[in-house]
């Protein structure tokens, strides 16, 4: 070979690597492994922030997620899911965590799989709802109250939940379906003790139970998820947890949400994980948990849907005017609200029929 022949060659093998070794890397690099976390929430919970999470888990475990929400509805939407092994993740209230334990349908998280868990706010921190026998059993998220939705073109901002009986808004008045909510809010504008609110006795369930009933009278719509934005054109007043008047002032409307003088009542939802969850998915759930209770997600849940962030250090990431809306600078506001308690099986079944005579 001449010298002049060798000296291509030299130039060319290089050249023939540089062109075959990132098609060889490429055919030898391992598929994305795949999984499904089915997830049983309400709205705003999942979407818009797990593209966030998706795109965490391709690049720390090489692990492509697929999210998949069902609506919740309450609790019997939760042991539905549960039972028939639909849901991996569930997001219920503070005073549905003890239930679902007992009957066996969430189990224990680790909390050293959550380290997030380490910055929520101490006032629930200090209620301890999620901790039972020694374990934690959900993931404070969100929290809110259950109060009055008005809308301020039609009306002054009401001062009492006696406002829902005003025959001036009669057919007009849309409130949630949720019993167990009704029923407080029924108490305490019948000034029923705060504290006898989850233990009442059958007297008071009693008048609850009339008062609900001129209550039916008076609804023209009852929602599931929150106050719906496309019945808003037939309806001036009622009740919301917040996102509802947030999607219906997004749309151009001009209501708002107030705690009459009587108070009211509140939740603090949860992430809680399947009992039968596949043990696969263990690790993931709970870093999806640590993710969705972390300080910047929890602000944007916040500004997504108006429900104050358990994450305390979510203030970091919203600016004045939303620390104000969601009240994250009065610290005095969770305080005030009557945190939801667990009710067991009988008082539950109670206030369960009490709800059905009124409304059927």
């Amino acid at each position: 070979m001449s010298s002049r022949s060798r000296l291509l060659a030299a130039f060319l093998v290089p050249a023939w690597m540089l062109l075959h070794i990132p098609l060889l890397e490429a055919v030898d690099a391992p598929p994305l492994h795949k999984v499904q976390i089915a997830i049983h929430a309400w709205e705003g919970y999942v979407e818009p922030y797990a593209p966030g999470f998706i795109a965490a888990m391709r690049e720390r475990h090489h692990i492509e997620v697929e999210l998949v929400r069902s609506r919740a509805t309450g609790l019997d939407s939760f042991r539905s899911h549960l039972r028939d092994h639909s849901a991996d993740l569930v997001s219920p209230a503070n005073d549905l965590l003890r239930t679902l334990k007992d009957e066996g349908l969430i189990r224990p998280l680790d909390p050293a799989l959550v380290p997030n868990l380490a910055q929520v706010n101490p006032i629930i921190l200090d209620n301890g709802y999620f901790r039972i026998d020694g374990r934690i059993w959900g993931a404070p998220f969100t929290y809110g109250p259950y109060a009055l939705a008005y809308n301020r073109a039609k009306l002054a901002k009401p001062t009492s939940y006696e406002v829902l009986w005003d025959e001036r808004w009669k057919g007009r008045v849309s409130v949630s379906d949720y019993d167990t909510a009704n029923i407080y809010l029924v108490a305490l504008a019948l000034h029923i003790p705060a504290s006898d609110l989850f233990r009442l006795s059958d007297a008071q369930l009693a008048r609850i139970e009339a008062k609900l009933r001129d209550l039916h009278a008076q609804v023209g719509h009852y929602w599931s998820d929150n106050l719906e934005p496309d019945s808003v054109k037939t309806m001036d007043l009622g009740t919301d947890w917040g996102i509802g008047v947030h999607l219906i002032n997004s749309r151009g409307g001009d209501w708002a949400m107030t705690v009459p003088n009587e108070g009211a009542t509140a939740w603090v939802d949860n992430w809680a994980i399947a009992s039968a969850i596949d043990p696969v998915k263990l690790s993931l759930v709970h870093e999806f948990i640590d993710y969705q209770i972390s300080a910047r997600v929890e602000a944007e849940v916040a500004r997504h849907t108006s429900y104050g962030p358990a994450n305390i250090y979510a203030t970091r990431y919203l600016t004045v005017a939303e620390k104000l809306e969601y009240h994250i600078t009065d610290a005095d506001y969770l305080g005030r609200l009557i945190i939801w308690q667990p009710l067991d099986a009988a008082t539950l079944a109670r206030y369960q029929a009490a709800w059905k005579r009124a409304t059927r």
